[in-house]
This record gives structure tokens, sequence and C-alpha cells, in this order.
């Protein structure tokens, strides 16, 4: 409210997890500001009419994951485990809606509650199944459910979700060896090769010393957008004149080509990859690209 009614803002970009975006959707909408979601939102936001969710909704972004492992891995079991929250139901929905349009079945869905610590009372309900599907929001508990599923040596294929945002190379390097066979997918992958790509990544790595990863890329597009739409309407950030100069926007950006849909979703390109130890580093490393996503169920 401090934004809106004091500091006179427009334009908003975030909040970052669902349920954040949710609870301020009716004031925003109905104070027609211009909201620009960081890392995905629910395609529960559509109807409101003032979102832009990039680099899609939660659900759209794991749909490809839930395809690749039916009709590339040929698995045809999974479960589902993730964080119990509204973030955790919404990416996962995705896979599971995927992998079972396919044919698949989900054979077992587990939600956790949000900051667990020890994931093996979890691990010992595992069904017999192909893959484990997963969310976890933070680092530290991806970093324990691959730790604990390596320690009791599950074997069903771990298919992560949102990796590139979280399991950063950082986390990658904690995790060592453990993260090796671990497939996963995000709508950036710093180790693309594609020359707006490497500009990027080099020119990140020069300034603040490290790779840069899918909050990086997100950030960094986000304001590229809203720039692009204000060279269109001369600087107007007026509801009626940003929001469909932001649809209007075409851009390639280091994740790959970017539009919108008239509903404010980005369509963007989704990589599947797989966790590699490249000249002594891991990192994500690119094996299908399924381009130009949205949402099936805005169809």
């Amino acid at each position: 409210k401090k934004l809106v009614e004091t500091d006179g803002v427009d334009v908003i970009i975030g909040p970052l997890m669902c349920d954040a975006q949710l609870a301020i959707a009716p004031y925003t909408s109905q104070h027609n500001i211009t909201m620009l979601c960081l890392f995905n939102g629910p395609i529960e936001l559509v109807p409101y009419g003032n979102f832009i969710i990039y680099p899609t909704t939660n659900g759209a972004q794991t749909i490809p994951l839930g395809y690749y492992a039916y009709d590339e891995l040929g698995y045809r079991t999974t479960i589902v485990i993730g964080s119990d929250d509204v973030d955790g139901h919404a990416f996962m929905s995705g896979y599971a809606l995927a992998f079972e349009e396919r044919g698949g079945t989900v054979v077992q869905t587990i939600w956790v509650s949000p900051g667990t610590m020890d994931f093996g009372p979890y691990i010992g309900t595992f069904k017999e199944a192909d893959a484990i599907g997963f969310f976890f929001p933070n680092p530290a508990e991806v970093v324990r459910l691959v730790t604990q599923c390596r320690e009791f040596g599950v074997e069903p294929t771990l298919l992560g979700t949102t990796v590139e945002g979280d399991m950063p190379p950082p986390v990658l390097e904690e995790l060592g060896d453990d993260i090796l066979g671990v497939i996963g997918q995000d709508a950036y992958i710093s180790t693309r090769d594609d020359p707006v790509n490497q500009e990027f990544v080099a020119k990140a790595e020069s300034k603040y010393g490290y790779s840069a990863g899918a909050i990086h890329n997100n950030s960094y597009t986000l304001t590229k957008v809203v720039l692009a739409a204000l060279e269109a309407t001369g600087g107007d950030t007026t509801f009626d004149k940003l929001r469909p100069a932001i649809l209007d926007v075409a851009l390639q950006t280091p994740a790959g080509p970017l539009s919108f849909s008239p509903e404010g979703v980005a369509i963007t390109d989704c990589y599947i990859c797989q966790a590699s130890l490249i000249e002594g580093r891991y990192l994500w490393e690119v094996i299908k690209v399924y381009p130009q996503v949205l949402d099936i169920r805005l169809d």
C-alpha cells in the first residue's frame, strides 16, 4: 500500500513467491498496477488482468519435464515430492499433468513441510517407480533431499525442477558427484551456446565474480522488457498504456526468444538438462529444448 498510495508507483517487479503474489493480486488489480512476476506465477493470477508472468506459469515450466520423462526416458511411473506450499503444488502440477497426459502414472504424491531438516522419513515411504520428480524452493532443502536419496540408495532417476534457480553452480559444487545423474529443467540455463547468453554470462561473471543464474536472467530480462515498453509509450507508465506495450515486446534474451500471450504470460523456450562435470566444474548441460512453451491450460 505504501508503494501505491504514498510513493505513487505504477510498476512493481515481484514479489517472488506464489502466496505473496496471490495475496496482493486483488489490491494491485483494483489500483491498475502493472505487476511483473520475477520467477513464475500461478495461472490463477491471469484473471486479475494486471500481471505479467515470466518466464511462464509455474505449471507450464515443468510440463516439458513430464513429457520428457515419458517420451524420451521411457518412464511409465513416477513419484511426486515437493514443498507443501502454493509454489510446490503449482510447480509440480505441471509435471504431473504432462506425465499423466502422455499415459504415465503418478504412483505417489508427497508434500513436505517447508524447512524440513530430515527427508529420511519421507524417503522411507517411497513406492516403486521409474522416476522421482521434485521441487523445493531453496537450495538447502534440495541439497538435503539429493544427499539423503544417495545415502539411502534410491534407484529411480531424480528429476528436478527450476534447477538453475534452486541448484546454481555453487550448490552443484557442494553436492559434488552426488548431483551427477540428476536430470532437470528450467527456462534459463547458463551454459546455453548462444551469443546473447554468452555475452550476458561473461559480463555477469566479470562484475559479480560468479556465474549468472536464473534469477539474474529473470531480473535482467524483465527490466529490459519494461524499458522497451517505456520506449514505446514515450515514458508513460500508466496501466492502459504500459500493459499493451509490454504485451507487444519481443526480444532475444539470454534465455532465448521472448514474447507474450494476450493474457500476459511469457512465451519462452524450456530446457531439459543434466548435471555434468565440464572442465572440472559441475554445471547444468542442455540436452533438449522445448521451444516457445505456453501453458496448455490457456489454449
